[in-house]
């Protein structure tokens, strides 16, 4: 039989983007031969990612006015880690699931967070690399919830939950920018689709670009509501957006009244296609649906 291994050409894809990458310590992380005290090496790696992060955080302050890079190998198991509640105002560190890609529901999976809570939260940091994790959330809650995310990646992971269908994905609520998001999907088990992929609430998201991912909601695949006003250079391009199959009201819902952020060339699907408030004609070029080009809905 001749078909395409998914599985090994996203591995492909994570170890030739992260194959360049210098680093200034490894630690490791696992939550069944793991403890508290680590000291996070491959034999004696923490249990959590949480202390890993502290380690790092820690040897930095060694380092006064020197940002070095770290790699925080979190080990896939049959256990979910602690959801990430802080996050440091520099996090200069890849946290990188290693075991099974990141979507699904099996054993193996590198598993951050809970449902019923916030997965990854925080009121900022900054070049944060996230690669190939499973985030979880459910309910009233958002698989990753950051106020400032700043010059950082996400790559490969996968937000869900399979319990109860959370608020969202990903929402930035504060000043967020020159971030990279790719090769994501959002979704869950037993048609537990969140609300809303990515919500934009605050004022800033400029200089990124979102590409290459399958972002579904229920409400809308990505939310920008008005408060942000600064998209410059920002770029939504080769995404599927909207329904994950089981209904979408808008796939892609722009409230700013002003601003540039770019879709270009995506695939749509909902009830309602594209919505912008403001110049949606000038900054909406070549998306599809239904094998045909989407016309934007003034809001």
């Amino acid at each position: 039989m001749n078909g395409v291994d998914w599985a090994l050409q996203e591995q492909e894809i994570l170890e030739n983007s992260l194959a360049t990458r210098k680093y200034e310590k490894h630690y490791w992380v696992d939550n069944v031969r793991g403890s508290s005290g680590g000291p996070g090496t491959y034999q004696q790696p923490y249990a959590q990612p949480s202390q890993a992060i502290a380690a790092w955080v820690a040897y930095l302050a060694t380092l006064p006015n020197i940002y070095r890079r770290a790699c925080i190998h979190v080990i896939g198991t049959g256990t979910a880690y602690t959801a990430l509640t802080s996050l440091p105002a520099y996090m200069g560190a890849d946290i990188i699931g290693e075991g099974a890609p990141a979507n699904g529901n099996g054993t193996g999976i590198a598993i951050i967070g809970v449902n019923g809570a916030d997965g990854i939260t925080g009121a900022a940091t900054r070049s944060m690399g996230l690669f190939n994790l499973q985030i979880r959330s459910g309910g009233s809650f958002w698989c990753l919830d950051v106020g400032n995310l700043l010059r950082s990646v996400i790559q490969d992971c996968h937000f869900m939950a399979n319990v109860a269908a959370p608020d969202g994905g990903i929402r930035l609520t504060d000043a967020s920018g020159g971030c990279r998001i790719l090769h994501n999907t959002w979704g869950g088990d037993n048609l537990q689709h969140p609300k809303v992929g990515i919500q934009l609430s605050g004022a800033n998201f400029d200089n990124s670009l979102v590409e290459d991912n399958v972002i579904i909601g229920t409400t809308a695949g990505v939310l920008v509501d008005a408060a942000c006003v600064k998209g410059d250079l920002t770029v939504f391009r080769r995404n599927h957006i909207g329904d994950g199959g089981h209904g979408c009201t808008t796939a892609i819902d722009d409230n700013a009244t002003t601003g540039t952020i770019m879709y270009d060339g995506n695939y749509v699907m909902g009830d309602a296609l594209i919505t912008c408030v403001h110049n949606g004609a000038a900054r909406v070029h070549g998306n599809m649906s239904a094998n045909a080009f989407v016309a934007v809905t003034a809001s």
